[in-house]
């Protein structure tokens, strides 16, 4: 970087480089994936018990963006939509899992 001052006598102009700061590395520790969440108990829950979508993405081991994906293309768990409150039943939740059971990997699915 260039940088131009003044000397005392502000008779003449000096001109000097400078060297710039140098820049901090942080070390980012290669593909280190997040620890799975454990599976949500619903062991005290009810098949119509309501869940939210992150509880619902917590029970089927996902992200909430997956669901959000799978909710706006047409896929995944059945879901209801009160005012702007997306809720899941268990029962359906419970469903989808087994309906997306599959012995073969040319089978049709999700």
């Amino acid at each position: 970087m260039l940088k131009t001052r003044r000397t005392l006598s502000r008779a003449k102009t000096v001109t000097e480089w400078e060297r710039p700061a140098p820049i901090e590395r942080t070390v980012v520790e290669p593909n280190k994936t997040k620890p799975l969440t454990p599976p949500l108990d619903v062991s005290q829950f009810g098949d119509d018990a309501l869940l939210t979508a992150a509880e619902a993405a917590q029970f089927l081991r996902l992200s909430e963006k997956t669901l959000a994906n799978w909710r706006s293309s047409g896929r995944g768990p059945a879901y209801i939509k009160t005012g702007g409150r997306i809720g899941y039943l268990l029962g359906d939740l419970k469903h989808f899992l087994a309906s997306s059971t599959r012995r073969s990997t040319s089978e049709e699915g999700v």
